[in-house]
């Protein structure tokens, strides 16, 4: 028999906690080690304890991090962002659900990438299942499942090539995963983290931006979560995995 899950959200912007706040009830908000944490359950009652980051950055967003995963102990940690598009065919608004991370410190200036194994396992397979089948289903809009690049700031197109020749089936260019997802595979290695950013620009097309692309990576998230159920046993809780109804 499976339980309601314990997710903990980490957000890069105001405009993503209103498009997941706006899709939760009896929200709530409590200061815990000097960090504001907003309280919520989903429609399938899944209890969902978020954060605000307006920049994830390395170092703040592994504090973030070590801070929620202490306090809250969740089953599933999402991390919500936003990213670039690096790829033909990708448009402004599409979801990206990572099953790695490339992480870099800081800028890529200076450095010789080619000598860099920086890949960090980050969405368990049971979780790139459920993404891959929403994608399929299409009706969350269009969703990639693959990896992401982590690194402070890009400067040159020459640095995004050379990110391509580590990772040939880059999907998009995520900033500032890397510090939380790092600080939460530091605390625990069996944790599931998933890192679900919106394409909000494309480097290869010029700046684009619209203020509603949060509103898809929510919906992708919250859609996640409503299939993830716990079973407990003893001391430990152990993932269930519900498949999508196809419409």
């Amino acid at each position: 028999m499976g339980t309601q899950p314990h997710i903990c959200i980490l957000l890069d912007s105001d405009e993503a906690a209103s498009a997941v706040f706006g899709k939760l009830a009896r929200v709530s908000r409590f200061t815990r080690s000097g960090r504001l944490y907003f309280r919520g359950r989903t429609y399938t009652g899944a209890r969902l304890t978020c954060t605000i980051l307006r920049e994830l950055g390395s170092v703040a967003s592994a504090i973030a991090m070590t801070s929620m995963l202490i306090d809250n102990k969740p089953d599933v940690v999402f991390i919500v962002g936003r990213c670039a598009g690096l790829r033909p065919g990708q448009e402004v608004g599409d979801v990206v659900i990572s099953s790695e991370v490339l992480a870099f410190e800081p800028n890529l200036s200076g450095l010789d990438i080619r000598h860099f194994r920086p890949h960090v396992s980050v969405t368990p397979m049971v979780l790139q299942n459920l993404g891959y089948q929403l994608a399929a289903q299409g009706r969350l809009g269009r969703v990639h499942v693959g990896p992401l690049a982590s690194v402070s700031m890009v400067r040159e197109m020459s640095d995004v090539g050379a990110l391509e020749t580590i990772s040939r089936s880059l999907a998009a260019l995520d900033v500032g995963a890397a510090g939380a997802v790092r600080a939460a595979n530091a605390i625990s290695s069996e944790l599931p983290v998933v890192v679900v950013s919106v394409i909000a620009d494309l480097l290869h097309e010029g700046k684009v931006d619209r203020p509603d692309v949060a509103y898809q990576a929510a919906s992708v998230v919250l859609e996640m979560i409503s299939h993830i159920k716990v079973q407990a046993r003893a001391r430990r809780r152990n993932l269930i995995i519900g498949e999508p109804a196809m419409y």
